[in-house]
């Protein structure tokens, strides 16, 4: 049986994916690309809920960011691998509002982070620490894992793994810090006239600046998911 690592991204786009050259080679030739996968609910808890159960926000009932409450646990992905003999761990960032000192239901192991990136606040098997950034921290708790687990009895393992990344307030690594990824928008940010647009498009009013600004400090966060997810395909 084989072993499952799901990577998952924070606020990330298709359209970012340039940035991890690694991460996307290494999907590319061993893996599959869906470039036509939609998402059903484009936000983040009822996504989450949605990618552990398979199942839309209405049948898994995280209607909204806070309402993990609802979630059955034991109709999700971990609550199946675990019943068919599978270790499993959940690393970085879970799901919104989930009390990172709580093991979650169904993971034996769990090594979590509260979000941001610089000295994020993280558990480590209920051991509260400090992640000196969290992009990393994340990336090297997969790796012991996958390590523990190889001691084992040879049972197959199931390792989700969040991370920050791209998410708010989008810090980069020192050595990132400074990349440049010019962007002159597309037809969307240019429309003068919104009137035929939904409320929430109507009122918006940031600039292209600021979105040029904030695309770029995102992309700088994902270099450093390209250094983890590199630093996982090589402990595979």
């Amino acid at each position: 049986r084989p072993n499952v690592l799901l990577l998952l991204m924070d606020d990330a786009r298709t359209g970012e994916m340039f940035d991890m050259q690694r991460s996307l080679a290494w999907i590319q030739g061993d893996g599959r690309i869906y470039p036509n996968a939609m998402v059903s609910t484009p936000s983040c808890g009822p996504s989450r809920g949605s990618i552990l159960s398979g199942r839309y926000a209405h049948n898994h009932q995280v209607t909204q960011q806070g309402a993990v409450i609802r979630f059955d646990e034991s109709r999700s992905v971990q609550n199946e691998l675990r019943n068919a003999g599978y270790h499993t761990a959940a690393v970085g960032k879970l799901i919104n509002d989930w009390n990172i000192l709580a093991r979650p239901p169904h993971f034996e192991n769990w090594a979590l982070t509260g979000g941001g990136y610089d000295n994020a606040e993280s558990v480590v098997e209920a051991m509260q620490t400090t992640a000196h950034y969290s992009t990393s921290f994340i990336g090297s708790q997969v790796n012991q894992y996958i390590d523990r687990f190889a001691r084992y009895d040879g049972n197959p393992w199931f390792i989700y793994a969040g991370f920050t990344a791209p998410h708010l307030p989008e810090i980069p690594e020192p050595q990132y810090a400074k990349l440049k990824f010019p962007w002159h928008g597309n037809p969307a940010t240019h429309e003068v006239d919104r009137t035929d647009k939904p409320a929430y498009i109507r009122h918006f009013n940031h600039t292209q600046q600021a979105g040029a600004a904030e695309r770029q400090a995102q992309l700088r966060t994902l270099r450093s998911v390209d250094d983890a997810i590199e630093s996982i395909r090589e402990k595979l």
